[in-house]
Order: structure tokens, then sequence, then C-alpha cells
């Protein structure tokens, strides 16, 4: 049977049969030129191997790796396109194309990596789609040795983030936060974080309460404040706020559990409204802190549909 062996070569100067795997010991009188194309341990392989149909071949293909010098399968060659544009396979087999590489990287290191940059920015969205590749393969890898630098650079990282805040300014660091959040949002980065990691994010939640309760006092001082210095305050229960406008969000339609429901106030507390069951909506934490103590006209061009839903809610 035509096969490839998958014994080792003992040397360079020693080849296997190609179809017994015995190998082929160089005889002194054969030039170097004979040598090289010899194939076959002797007449009965040798006839075996030339009576092979071209079928048989096809169905079994070998290809010689000029690295290893032995017979392997084509599928163990990668394929390429050449300058034409034609794919062709490699001259070398997967193990010793890798070796050969890694040769000539430490061969010239500084050259290679102006290589690879050159290529990289040549072919921007091959290199994309290979880093995305690596990386899903990898995600436990990375997670690991991110999560080990940042403690190795904690200082380090501060400076450079001040040092980069500052050079940018408020402004500019609160626009491009702002539209990283839009486009997470719209990958639903936030809400798989969120459902991925919801016990963690509930312990981190309440270790921060414990340490920053004099933070909450503080807080829920100047909301207090702000509610007595209101023209009118009335009692409202949660009770009172579903049977009055439904247990969905008034700003994204998501259904909300008594758990999940909070107050929010149509025109803010600190911006002039009151505290009464007109001026109250459903509303669930994540609209409720993207709105914050603002009004309908600051809302239109970060959120433009919850700034139309509140203009439609003030002016009715």
């Amino acid at each position: 049977m035509y096969h490839q062996s998958t014994l080792p070569l003992p040397d360079d100067e020693s080849r296997y049969c190609e179809i017994c795997g015995v190998p082929l010991h160089r005889d002194k009188t054969l030039s170097p030129a004979r040598w090289a194309k010899r194939r076959f341990c002797g007449r009965a392989c040798s006839g075996i191997g030339l009576s092979l149909t071209c079928e048989q071949k096809r169905s079994n293909p070998l290809r010689l790796c000029r690295g290893c010098d032995q017979h392997l399968p084509v599928e163990r060659f990668d394929i390429f396109r050449n300058s034409d544009g034609q794919e062709r396979r490699r001259a070398r087999c997967h193990v010793c194309l890798s070796n050969y590489q890694r040769a000539a990287y430490w061969k010239n290191p500084e050259k290679a990596r102006a290589y690879q940059s050159a290529w990289a920015r040549r072919h921007p969205e091959v290199t994309r789609r290979r880093h995305l590749r690596w990386a899903e393969r990898n995600r436990e890898y990375l997670n690991r040795y991110w999560k080990e630098y940042r403690e190795r650079n904690r200082q380090v990282l501060r400076e450079r983030d001040r040092a980069r805040r500052a050079a940018l300014g408020r402004e500019e660091m609160r626009r491009r936060w702002r539209r990283w959040g839009r486009s997470q949002s719209e990958r639903g980065y936030h809400a798989a974080y969120r459902a991925r990691n919801r016990k963690r994010i509930s312990m981190y939640q309440s270790e921060w309460r414990a340490n920053n309760s004099g933070r909450l006092t503080e807080t829920q001082r100047r909301r207090y404040k702000r509610m007595i210095e209101s023209t009118r305050v009335d009692k409202v229960s949660r009770t009172d706020l579903i049977q009055a406008h439904g247990s969905g969000c008034y700003l994204c339609d998501d259904p909300l559990s008594r758990a999940t429901l909070t107050m929010d106030h149509v025109i803010p507390l600190a911006r002039g409204g009151e505290h009464t069951l007109n001026n109250l909506r459903p509303c669930c934490g994540r609209c409720n802190s993207r709105k914050g103590a603002r009004l309908w006209p600051e809302l239109e061009t970060q959120y433009p549909e919850m700034a139309r839903r509140i203009r439609s809610l003030v002016i009715d």
C-alpha cells in the first residue's frame, strides 16, 4: 500500500522506502543525483510504487517537504497566494515551516518586526481577523495576563491615565466615554456582562455600600434637602406608581419588577421639579442613571429617543 512512513530520519544521508518504510541506506557507488531520486528499497517495492494508478495516487497524495525531506500528506502543507494571486502549497510542512520562521525571526528580529508591521498595515482586515481568532482561543490566558500586568503596574497605569486625562480635557474624556458606552450598548456588551457576572456585581455593590456609608448618607441628605425645598411633596408609594403608570420603564419599555423598579422625576428635583404622582414615573436603574438630573433638551444629543419621550410628557 502506498503510504508515508512515520519513522524518524536517522541522518541526512538516509531515507525510507515509500512503500514498506524500510530505511534506505546510501550506496557509496550511487552518485548524489541518483541518490536524490531514489524512493524505493528494492525491485518489489519499486514495481508496486511504479504500478500505482493515477487515481490511487490522487486519493492519497503526498508531497516532499523541503525541511524534513519526507513525503507527507498535502494537508500538512499550508496554502498561500503567490504574487499572481494563484493558490499554492508551501514547500515545508507545518512543523518545519514554524521552525524555519522562528529561526529566521531570531536571526534578525528587528527586520522581521519591521516586515510584520508593514504587512499588517497593508492588510488591516486580515490582521484584525487573526487577532480576534487568537484572542478567542486564548481568552483565559489573556484575562490572567492582563490581571497580573495591572497588579504589577498599578501605580504606573494610574499616573499614565491621569496624564492622558489632563492632556485631553474633561469634556473630551466625557465625549469619548459616551461614544464608547453607546457602541457597547448597541453590541449588547453591558447586558451580557451583567448576566455573566450577576453574583460578582452584587458582592461588589454590597462591599462598596459597606465601605462608603458616609457618602451614601451625604447623598441621601442632599436628596432630602432638595425634596424639602421642592414646592410640593406628596407621599407616593410604589404601588400607587404602578397603578397610575404601569410597571414598565417609561423610557425604554422594559418590564420591571418591584425589586428593579425605581422612581424617576420627569423634571428633576434639582431643577425645580415636584415630588408628586404626576411628576414621577417607573424607570429602570440604567435609564435613571443615564438621565440623571438633566432636562430633555440636554439629552437630545446623546439620547434622542429618551429626550423625545420626556418632551412628550412635559409638553402634555
